[in-house]
């Protein structure tokens, strides 16, 4: 190989190396959260109102009006999908309302934040905590729920979350 073509290809080469170095480092993952009303609500019959309000550190937001009913009239029991920070910590807020706009329940607990990951976040009225017999949640919270809206004195409100990859997904 001449002389100009053996430095044209460690030229070459070398840019390469550099590429493959770099663009990893400079690559944004995304993270990813959605918060719903699970299907288990203990025997509720009236509308309930669902507010969160979280802050990743970077971003502050807040997702108003998440409704349950019993009878599944309102559709709304699902927030999109939302963009957080990809490392730290999702702070989240929250409180309960039911149709009276009495306070049936309200608190505050954190999620894990991590690049290419998504947590779907998942609020229910139990008298048991939902995580037990749950294939892939990685955590939950729990908090009392006003006695005047329980069935039984071990109702609670429970977040459970889990989570998967966004550009690979892991099947439970």
């Amino acid at each position: 190989m001449s002389g100009k073509l053996r430095i044209i290809f460690l030229f070459i080469v070398t840019i390469c190396i550099v590429l493959l170095i770099v663009y990893p480092l400079t690559k944004k993952e995304e993270a990813l959260v959605k918060f719903s009303f699970g299907d288990r609500i203990h025997k509720f019959y009236e509308p309930l109102e669902l507010n969160l309000y979280f802050n990743d550190g970077y971003i502050s937001d807040s997702i108003v009006n998440l409704v349950y009913t019993a009878d599944k009239s309102v559709s709304k029991t699902s927030s999109p999908w939302i963009r957080t920070a990809d490392v730290g910590s999702l702070e989240v807020s929250f409180n309960i309302l039911a149709s009276s706009d009495d306070t049936i329940s309200q608190g505050q607990f954190n999620i894990p934040l991590k690049g290419d990951w998504k947590w779907n976040v998942t609020c229910t009225i139990s008298p048991s905590n939902p995580r037990f017999g749950c294939w892939g949640c990685a955590g939950d919270a729990s908090f009392p729920l006003n006695y005047l809206y329980q069935e039984t004195v071990t109702d609670s409100v429970f977040f459970v979350w889990g989570g998967n990859g966004i550009s690979y997904t892991i099947f439970y």
